[in-house]
Order: C-alpha cells, then sequence, then structure tokens
C-alpha cells in the first residue's frame, strides 16, 4: 500500500521544464527588421528561437504526463528603408509549433495600404430618419390596402413594394 502512495505521488508530482522551438521568419522583400515581443531579433530571412514550457501533471491528468502552457509571442515586421512596405505583425503559439520541423511565418511587405472605397455618413438626424420611417410604414399600408380590395394584382403589389422599398433604400 505504502509503495502504491508512493508511485500515485510520483505519478501526479509537478515539476516544471521548458523547451525552444525554433521558427523560420521571412518575408518579401527581404531584410525587414524583426521584432519579437518588442526585441528586435535579425533580419529576414531568420531563425528566432522561442520558449515552450511544459509541466509534469502526472500521466493520469495528461498523455504523456505532460501539460504544455500557452506560449504566445507578436513577431513584428519591419520593412528596410530602401524598400519600403507596411510592418506587419502575427502572433504565434510556440507551443502548438513544437513538434514541427522547423515552423515559419511568412510577411508580405509588399502589399499595399488601402482606404476606404465608399464612405458613410453616419451622422444621421434621428428627427428625419423618423419622419421618413413613418412616412415608409404609411405608404406600405396604403399599398396593402389596395392590394386587399383587389385595386392592385398580386404582381403589381409585389412589384410597386420592392419600388417602394429600393427608393427608401437609396436615401
Amino acid at each position: 500500500m505504502r509503495l502504491l502512495l508512493i508511485l500515485v505521488v510520483l505519478a501526479t508530482a509537478g515539476c516544471a521544464s521548458s523547451q525552444m522551438v525554433s521558427y523560420s521568419v521571412s518575408s518579401r522583400p527581404p531584410g525587414a527588421q524583426v521584432d519579437v515581443n518588442g526585441v528586435t531579433m535579425g533580419y529576414t530571412p531568420t531563425k528566432i528561437s522561442l520558449q515552450c514550457s511544459k509541466r509534469w501533471v502526472g500521466v493520469f491528468n495528461a498523455p504523456g504526463g505532460w501539460a504544455y502552457d500557452s506560449a504566445i509571442y507578436e513577431i513584428t515586421v519591419y520593412p528596410s528603408v530602401d524598400r519600403p512596405g507596411l510592418s506587419q505583425t502575427k502572433k504565434v503559439d510556440a507551443c502548438q509549433a513544437r513538434n514541427m520541423e522547423t515552423p515559419g511565418v511568412m510577411f508580405d511587405l509588399s502589399l499595399e495600404g488601402v482606404a476606404p472605397r465608399q464612405t458613410l455618413d453616419v451622422n444621421v438626424d434621428s428627427k428625419d430618419h423618423a419622419n421618413a420611417v413613418d412616412n415608409l410604414e404609411q405608404t406600405l399600408r396604403q399599398l396593402s390596402d389596395l392590394h386587399d380590395r383587389g385595386i392592385l394584382t398580386d404582381d403589381e403589389y409585389e412589384q410597386k413594394r420592392a419600388e417602394i422599398i429600393r427608393s427608401f433604400s437609396s436615401h
């Protein structure tokens, strides 16, 4: 019984260790500065080492007895002065890539910045908007009444209703 208790304690006792995971970082165009969590690590193409921690939780609690912590790193690349472009940032979890041969991250710094193609005026006068909605509802009720009384056919009603809604949406 005492031996079994010792084995259970040893199987569930906690200890921690870490391993380094090597990442390949590349960019188009090459020569971009690579920062990891705000610390410069070199220029592309390069390899960086990220730490992945693991804890012994026992074979009863995890396959193989180890639990891997999350190790999120923020990798940012900045284009060189002679090759302008947009900086980019990606987040990676070193522990998710611990069993890969050489995980890699690629940045395309030649992408162009984009601006909105259409600007929307979100400063709508609520009083005018409320009046427009009231007018729309009243018009649709009148149209429905004409349809219910048999003055408009089903096709005429649907066509006119779609036209009224379309004209309201364009305002």
